[in-house]
Protein backbone atom coordinates (compact mmCIF):
# COMPACT_ATOMS: atom_id res chain seq x y z
CA UNK A 1 0.00 0.00 0.00
CA UNK A 2 0.99 3.61 -0.59
CA UNK A 3 1.52 6.16 2.07
CA UNK A 4 -0.42 9.60 0.76
CA UNK A 5 -0.81 13.02 1.72
CA UNK A 6 -2.95 15.69 1.78
CA UNK A 7 -2.08 19.42 2.67
CA UNK A 8 -5.51 20.73 3.29
CA UNK A 9 -5.80 24.93 3.48
CA UNK A 10 -8.37 27.59 4.80
CA UNK A 11 -8.72 30.51 2.31
CA UNK A 12 -6.76 31.02 -1.04
CA UNK A 13 -4.34 33.58 1.58
CA UNK A 14 -3.00 30.09 2.82
CA UNK A 15 -2.67 28.76 -0.44
CA UNK A 16 1.07 30.06 -0.68
CA UNK A 17 1.82 28.23 2.59
CA UNK A 18 0.66 24.88 1.60
CA UNK A 19 2.89 24.99 -1.64
CA UNK A 20 5.78 26.18 0.62
CA UNK A 21 5.78 23.18 3.12
CA UNK A 22 5.04 20.66 0.32
CA UNK A 23 8.08 22.12 -1.16
CA UNK A 24 10.79 23.02 1.68
CA UNK A 25 9.91 20.51 3.74
CA UNK A 26 10.71 16.88 4.01
CA UNK A 27 7.07 16.41 2.02
CA UNK A 28 8.84 16.75 -1.07
CA UNK A 29 10.37 13.09 -1.03
CA UNK A 30 6.46 12.82 -1.30
CA UNK A 31 5.58 14.86 -4.00
CA UNK A 32 3.56 11.88 -6.25
CA UNK A 33 1.72 11.07 -3.54
CA UNK A 34 0.65 14.17 -2.32
CA UNK A 35 -2.14 16.60 -3.10
CA UNK A 36 -3.53 20.14 -1.92
CA UNK A 37 -7.20 20.92 -1.56
CA UNK A 38 -9.19 23.38 0.23
CA UNK A 39 -10.98 23.75 3.72
CA UNK A 40 -14.79 24.28 3.16
CA UNK A 41 -15.12 27.65 5.02
CA UNK A 42 -18.15 26.69 7.12
CA UNK A 43 -18.85 23.55 8.38
CA UNK A 44 -22.09 22.73 6.60
CA UNK A 45 -22.78 20.73 3.77
CA UNK A 46 -21.27 17.45 2.03
CA UNK A 47 -17.97 19.08 1.75
CA UNK A 48 -17.30 19.23 5.40
CA UNK A 49 -19.19 16.20 5.88
CA UNK A 50 -16.79 14.05 3.72
CA UNK A 51 -13.49 15.73 4.92
CA UNK A 52 -11.74 12.97 6.96
CA UNK A 53 -12.93 12.67 10.38
CA UNK A 54 -10.21 13.87 12.28
CA UNK A 55 -10.00 17.13 10.45
CA UNK A 56 -13.57 17.75 11.07
CA UNK A 57 -13.02 17.25 15.01
CA UNK A 58 -10.05 19.33 14.49
CA UNK A 59 -12.22 22.00 12.68
CA UNK A 60 -15.19 22.02 15.61
CA UNK A 61 -12.56 24.31 17.21
CA UNK A 62 -11.41 26.62 14.55
CA UNK A 63 -9.66 26.79 11.01
CA UNK A 64 -5.89 26.29 10.96
CA UNK A 65 -4.19 27.71 7.85
CA UNK A 66 -2.88 24.67 6.99
CA UNK A 67 -3.78 20.87 8.03
CA UNK A 68 -1.45 17.84 7.62
CA UNK A 69 -3.11 14.49 6.73
CA UNK A 70 -1.59 11.09 6.29
CA UNK A 71 -3.08 8.20 5.19
CA UNK A 72 -0.51 4.82 5.90
CA UNK A 73 -3.34 2.84 3.70
CA UNK A 74 -4.33 0.70 7.10
CA UNK A 75 -5.31 3.51 9.19
CA UNK A 76 -7.93 6.27 8.66
CA UNK A 77 -6.78 9.17 7.34
CA UNK A 78 -5.28 11.37 10.38
CA UNK A 79 -4.55 14.54 11.08
CA UNK A 80 -0.57 14.93 11.99
CA UNK A 81 0.00 18.76 12.12
CA UNK A 82 -1.67 22.06 12.10
CA UNK A 83 0.33 25.71 11.32
CA UNK A 84 -1.03 29.01 11.90
CA UNK A 85 0.49 32.76 10.74
CA UNK A 86 -0.76 35.92 11.10
CA UNK A 87 1.26 39.30 10.05
CA UNK A 88 -1.12 41.04 12.65
CA UNK A 89 -0.02 43.09 15.21
CA UNK A 90 0.06 41.60 18.53
CA UNK A 91 -2.57 42.19 21.02
CA UNK A 92 -4.39 40.32 24.03
CA UNK A 93 -7.62 40.32 22.27
CA UNK A 94 -5.92 38.90 19.20
CA UNK A 95 -4.27 35.82 20.50
CA UNK A 96 -7.10 34.61 22.77
CA UNK A 97 -9.21 35.08 19.87
CA UNK A 98 -6.82 32.51 17.70
CA UNK A 99 -6.83 30.10 20.46
CA UNK A 100 -8.66 27.41 20.04
CA UNK A 101 -7.45 26.52 16.88
CA UNK A 102 -4.31 25.54 17.93
CA UNK A 103 -5.29 23.76 21.18
CA UNK A 104 -8.38 22.13 20.10
CA UNK A 105 -5.19 21.06 17.60
CA UNK A 106 -3.32 19.77 20.83
CA UNK A 107 -6.06 18.02 22.17
CA UNK A 108 -6.48 15.49 19.72
CA UNK A 109 -2.79 14.87 19.51
CA UNK A 110 -1.98 17.42 16.68
CA UNK A 111 1.46 19.61 16.83
CA UNK A 112 1.34 22.81 16.25
CA UNK A 113 2.62 25.97 15.21
CA UNK A 114 1.82 29.68 15.34
CA UNK A 115 3.90 32.29 13.53
CA UNK A 116 2.86 35.47 14.56
CA UNK A 117 4.53 39.31 15.81
CA UNK A 118 5.94 38.81 19.36
CA UNK A 119 6.57 42.67 19.24
CA UNK A 120 5.37 45.33 16.90
CA UNK A 121 6.74 49.06 17.43
CA UNK A 122 6.08 51.19 14.52
CA UNK A 123 4.81 55.02 13.71
CA UNK A 124 1.11 53.79 13.89
CA UNK A 125 1.06 51.17 17.10
CA UNK A 126 3.39 49.85 19.53
CA UNK A 127 2.82 46.87 21.54
CA UNK A 128 4.00 43.49 22.50
CA UNK A 129 2.99 39.60 23.84
CA UNK A 130 3.15 39.87 27.57
CA UNK A 131 4.03 36.65 29.75
CA UNK A 132 0.46 35.72 29.60
CA UNK A 133 0.53 34.28 26.32
CA UNK A 134 4.37 32.52 26.45
CA UNK A 135 2.70 30.98 29.94
CA UNK A 136 -0.67 29.48 28.62
CA UNK A 137 0.69 27.63 25.70
CA UNK A 138 3.35 26.54 27.96
CA UNK A 139 0.57 25.19 30.48
CA UNK A 140 -1.09 23.64 27.24
CA UNK A 141 1.90 21.52 26.41
CA UNK A 142 2.43 20.88 29.96
CA UNK A 143 -1.42 19.40 29.92
CA UNK A 144 -1.69 17.58 26.90
CA UNK A 145 1.96 16.67 26.08
CA UNK A 146 1.52 17.43 22.48
CA UNK A 147 3.58 20.24 21.15
CA UNK A 148 3.37 23.87 19.86
CA UNK A 149 5.75 25.99 19.02
CA UNK A 150 5.57 29.77 18.92
CA UNK A 151 7.91 31.54 16.04
CA UNK A 152 8.74 34.88 16.33
CA UNK A 153 8.28 36.67 13.19
CA UNK A 154 10.85 39.03 13.11
CA UNK A 155 11.52 42.17 11.07
CA UNK A 156 14.67 42.17 8.80
CA UNK A 157 17.07 44.44 8.58
CA UNK A 158 15.37 47.47 7.46
CA UNK A 159 12.23 47.18 9.84
CA UNK A 160 10.23 45.28 7.39
CA UNK A 161 8.77 41.81 7.51
CA UNK A 162 10.52 39.59 5.39
CA UNK A 163 7.95 37.46 3.06
CA UNK A 164 9.85 34.82 0.88
CA UNK A 165 10.46 35.75 -2.60
CA UNK A 166 8.58 32.74 -4.12
CA UNK A 167 5.55 32.40 -1.72
CA UNK A 168 3.58 34.99 -0.61
CA UNK A 169 2.30 36.04 2.60
CA UNK A 170 5.18 33.54 3.83
CA UNK A 171 7.82 34.26 6.10
CA UNK A 172 11.59 34.54 4.54
CA UNK A 173 12.76 30.42 4.49
CA UNK A 174 16.28 31.75 5.85
CA UNK A 175 15.11 33.05 8.95
CA UNK A 176 14.99 31.19 12.16
CA UNK A 177 11.84 31.02 12.60
CA UNK A 178 11.26 29.07 9.40
CA UNK A 179 14.05 26.81 9.57
CA UNK A 180 13.05 25.78 13.10
CA UNK A 181 9.51 25.00 11.94
CA UNK A 182 10.29 22.95 8.80
CA UNK A 183 12.82 20.87 11.11
CA UNK A 184 9.96 20.76 13.26
CA UNK A 185 7.46 19.21 10.61
CA UNK A 186 10.06 17.19 9.41
CA UNK A 187 10.35 15.34 12.74
CA UNK A 188 6.38 14.82 12.79
CA UNK A 189 6.67 13.46 9.03
CA UNK A 190 9.46 10.95 10.47
CA UNK A 191 7.14 10.04 13.65
CA UNK A 192 3.80 9.68 11.16
CA UNK A 193 5.56 7.09 9.05
CA UNK A 194 7.09 4.98 11.54
CA UNK A 195 3.95 5.21 13.27
CA UNK A 196 5.44 6.18 16.74
CA UNK A 197 3.57 7.64 19.77
CA UNK A 198 3.33 11.48 18.96
CA UNK A 199 3.24 12.07 22.98
CA UNK A 200 6.76 11.50 22.66
CA UNK A 201 7.78 13.71 20.33
CA UNK A 202 7.99 16.25 22.90
CA UNK A 203 10.54 15.18 25.17
CA UNK A 204 12.92 14.80 21.36
CA UNK A 205 15.70 17.74 22.30
CA UNK A 206 14.69 19.76 18.85
CA UNK A 207 11.20 20.95 20.77
CA UNK A 208 12.94 20.97 24.27
CA UNK A 209 15.03 23.36 22.69
CA UNK A 210 11.81 25.21 20.97
CA UNK A 211 10.02 25.17 24.25
CA UNK A 212 13.23 26.68 26.08
CA UNK A 213 12.61 29.54 23.43
CA UNK A 214 9.45 30.19 25.01
CA UNK A 215 9.86 29.63 28.78
CA UNK A 216 12.41 32.03 28.84
CA UNK A 217 9.77 35.09 28.12
CA UNK A 218 7.88 33.87 31.02
CA UNK A 219 8.48 36.40 34.01
CA UNK A 220 4.81 36.45 35.94
CA UNK A 221 2.26 33.99 36.84
CA UNK A 222 -1.33 35.45 35.58
CA UNK A 223 -3.58 35.96 38.28
CA UNK A 224 -7.91 36.54 37.66
CA UNK A 225 -7.69 39.64 39.21
CA UNK A 226 -5.38 40.61 36.64
CA UNK A 227 -8.49 40.77 34.35
CA UNK A 228 -11.68 42.61 34.46
CA UNK A 229 -13.76 40.21 32.50
CA UNK A 230 -13.13 37.98 35.47
CA UNK A 231 -13.17 40.52 38.32
CA UNK A 232 -17.38 41.78 38.15
CA UNK A 233 -18.46 39.36 40.69
CA UNK A 234 -14.83 39.02 42.79
CA UNK A 235 -12.01 41.10 43.44
CA UNK A 236 -9.81 38.32 43.11
CA UNK A 237 -11.75 36.42 40.89
CA UNK A 238 -12.49 33.66 42.32
CA UNK A 239 -15.62 32.83 44.07
CA UNK A 240 -17.22 30.14 46.81
CA UNK A 241 -20.08 28.41 45.84
CA UNK A 242 -22.47 30.47 48.33
CA UNK A 243 -20.86 33.50 46.38
CA UNK A 244 -21.55 32.02 43.13
CA UNK A 245 -25.36 30.89 43.94
CA UNK A 246 -25.78 34.44 45.25
CA UNK A 247 -24.33 36.11 41.95
CA UNK A 248 -26.60 34.05 39.78
CA UNK A 249 -29.77 35.03 41.45
CA UNK A 250 -28.54 38.21 40.89
CA UNK A 251 -28.08 37.82 37.37
CA UNK A 252 -31.10 35.62 36.03
CA UNK A 253 -34.70 35.65 36.71
CA UNK A 254 -34.05 31.72 36.39
CA UNK A 255 -34.23 29.66 39.56
CA UNK A 256 -31.39 26.91 39.70
CA UNK A 257 -32.98 23.30 41.06
CA UNK A 258 -29.88 21.13 39.67
CA UNK A 259 -26.33 22.00 39.20
CA UNK A 260 -23.71 18.60 38.17
CA UNK A 261 -22.36 17.46 41.53
CA UNK A 262 -18.35 18.21 39.68
CA UNK A 263 -19.19 21.43 39.95
CA UNK A 264 -20.74 21.40 43.70
CA UNK A 265 -17.65 19.67 44.93
CA UNK A 266 -15.10 22.16 43.66
CA UNK A 267 -13.87 24.90 46.19
CA UNK A 268 -13.60 27.55 43.63
CA UNK A 269 -15.05 28.96 40.38
CA UNK A 270 -14.38 31.62 38.18
CA UNK A 271 -17.01 33.55 36.51
CA UNK A 272 -16.20 34.65 32.74
CA UNK A 273 -18.09 38.08 31.74
CA UNK A 274 -17.50 39.20 28.07
CA UNK A 275 -18.18 42.80 28.59
CA UNK A 276 -17.67 43.66 32.18
CA UNK A 277 -18.37 47.29 31.50
CA UNK A 278 -22.13 46.02 30.40
CA UNK A 279 -22.18 44.79 33.71
CA UNK A 280 -20.84 47.39 35.70
CA UNK A 281 -22.87 50.01 33.70
CA UNK A 282 -19.83 52.24 33.35
CA UNK A 283 -20.63 53.13 30.17
CA UNK A 284 -23.46 52.41 27.56
CA UNK A 285 -22.06 50.00 24.85
CA UNK A 286 -23.32 50.64 21.18
CA UNK A 287 -24.22 47.17 20.50
CA UNK A 288 -25.57 43.85 22.05
CA UNK A 289 -23.63 41.24 22.81
CA UNK A 290 -25.97 39.04 20.35
CA UNK A 291 -25.79 41.49 17.52
CA UNK A 292 -21.75 40.89 17.83
CA UNK A 293 -22.12 37.52 17.78
CA UNK A 294 -24.31 37.52 14.93
CA UNK A 295 -21.95 40.10 12.96
CA UNK A 296 -18.66 39.63 14.12
CA UNK A 297 -18.92 35.47 15.58
CA UNK A 298 -18.48 37.02 18.94
CA UNK A 299 -14.54 38.22 18.37
CA UNK A 300 -13.00 38.95 20.11
CA UNK A 301 -14.89 37.17 22.35
CA UNK A 302 -14.71 33.56 21.24
CA UNK A 303 -11.65 32.23 22.11
CA UNK A 304 -11.58 33.49 25.74
CA UNK A 305 -13.12 31.17 27.95
CA UNK A 306 -10.90 28.36 26.55
CA UNK A 307 -7.79 30.62 27.25
CA UNK A 308 -9.20 30.97 31.01
CA UNK A 309 -9.76 27.89 31.77
CA UNK A 310 -5.80 26.64 30.76
CA UNK A 311 -4.65 29.41 32.61
CA UNK A 312 -6.55 28.97 35.85
CA UNK A 313 -9.15 26.03 36.03
CA UNK A 314 -7.26 23.03 33.74
CA UNK A 315 -5.47 19.94 34.95
CA UNK A 316 -6.02 17.34 32.93
CA UNK A 317 -6.28 16.62 29.09
CA UNK A 318 -10.44 17.19 29.15
CA UNK A 319 -12.51 19.81 30.21
CA UNK A 320 -13.64 17.41 33.11
CA UNK A 321 -10.40 17.67 35.16
CA UNK A 322 -10.33 20.82 36.90
CA UNK A 323 -10.42 21.87 40.67
CA UNK A 324 -12.03 25.41 39.28
CA UNK A 325 -15.18 25.93 37.72
CA UNK A 326 -15.80 27.56 34.46
CA UNK A 327 -18.81 29.95 34.24
CA UNK A 328 -19.75 32.17 31.65
CA UNK A 329 -21.94 34.78 32.81
CA UNK A 330 -24.06 35.53 29.74
CA UNK A 331 -26.74 37.33 31.42
CA UNK A 332 -27.04 40.08 28.33
CA UNK A 333 -28.77 37.50 26.30
CA UNK A 334 -32.48 35.72 26.73
CA UNK A 335 -32.42 31.67 26.30
CA UNK A 336 -34.75 32.38 22.86
CA UNK A 337 -31.67 34.47 21.26
CA UNK A 338 -29.32 32.07 22.99
CA UNK A 339 -30.82 28.67 21.21
CA UNK A 340 -31.62 30.33 17.81
CA UNK A 341 -28.15 29.36 17.00
CA UNK A 342 -28.75 25.98 17.57
CA UNK A 343 -32.25 26.06 16.23
CA UNK A 344 -31.13 27.09 12.74
CA UNK A 345 -29.10 24.27 12.26
CA UNK A 346 -31.07 21.85 13.42
CA UNK A 347 -34.37 22.86 11.63
CA UNK A 348 -31.82 22.32 8.06
CA UNK A 349 -30.78 19.00 8.96
CA UNK A 350 -31.63 16.34 6.31
CA UNK A 351 -32.98 14.65 9.62
CA UNK A 352 -35.69 17.32 10.55
CA UNK A 353 -37.12 17.06 6.98
CA UNK A 354 -38.61 13.69 7.59
CA UNK A 355 -38.28 12.65 4.02
CA UNK A 356 -35.67 10.47 2.47
CA UNK A 357 -33.06 12.99 1.62
CA UNK A 358 -31.63 14.07 -2.20
CA UNK A 359 -28.02 12.68 -3.30
CA UNK A 360 -26.49 15.92 -2.11
CA UNK A 361 -27.59 15.70 1.83
CA UNK A 362 -26.69 11.91 2.53
CA UNK A 363 -23.02 13.13 3.65
CA UNK A 364 -24.32 15.31 5.80
CA UNK A 365 -27.08 12.91 6.96
CA UNK A 366 -24.76 9.85 7.84
CA UNK A 367 -23.25 12.74 9.83
CA UNK A 368 -25.42 13.88 11.47
CA UNK A 369 -26.85 9.87 12.03
CA UNK A 370 -23.11 9.51 13.91
CA UNK A 371 -21.66 12.28 15.23
CA UNK A 372 -24.50 14.52 15.37
CA UNK A 373 -24.48 18.56 14.28
CA UNK A 374 -22.59 20.38 16.85
CA UNK A 375 -19.56 21.26 14.75
CA UNK A 376 -21.94 23.19 12.65
CA UNK A 377 -23.28 25.51 14.98
CA UNK A 378 -21.74 28.73 15.59
CA UNK A 379 -17.94 28.87 16.34
CA UNK A 380 -18.48 31.03 19.41
CA UNK A 381 -21.74 28.87 20.64
CA UNK A 382 -19.96 25.92 20.17
CA UNK A 383 -16.45 27.07 21.67
CA UNK A 384 -18.48 28.64 24.97
CA UNK A 385 -20.80 25.64 25.48
CA UNK A 386 -17.42 23.32 25.54
CA UNK A 387 -15.60 25.41 27.82
CA UNK A 388 -18.05 26.27 30.38
CA UNK A 389 -19.66 24.42 33.67
CA UNK A 390 -22.23 26.62 33.43
CA UNK A 391 -23.66 28.96 31.10
CA UNK A 392 -25.69 32.17 32.88
CA UNK A 393 -28.65 33.86 30.91
CA UNK A 394 -30.97 36.45 31.25
CA UNK A 395 -33.58 33.79 32.10
CA UNK A 396 -32.19 30.66 32.18
CA UNK A 397 -28.77 28.58 33.36
CA UNK A 398 -27.72 25.97 31.36
CA UNK A 399 -25.57 23.05 33.67
CA UNK A 400 -23.24 20.84 31.31
CA UNK A 401 -23.48 17.83 32.82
Amino acid sequence: MTDKWILYYHKEKSRSLADFLRDQSNLSLYRANLTIESLPNVNTGKEFARLPRSVRKLLFFGHPDVILVYDNGIESEKAVFAWEITDAKPATDHWMQRFPSLVGACELGVPSVFILRFVSDTSNWSGKLESEFFYTYDRVMEIEQIPIYLADWLPDSTGKFAFDQDYPDVPDRNSDSMVDTIEFLNKVIEYSIHGQDIHRLIKERLLVDLRNKIKVRIHDVPKPEDYQRLTVSSATGYSNLEQVKEYINQKTTYRVNHLPNRILLRDKSIIFVPRPQYHRGVRTLKETLISRIQKKNGNPYNGMPLAFDFMFCRLGPSTYERDINLIIDMSEVEYSAFISFVQTIHNSSPIASGSIPQKEEISRLSLHLTEGYTHEIKDFIRQYCYAADLIILKDFVIPFE
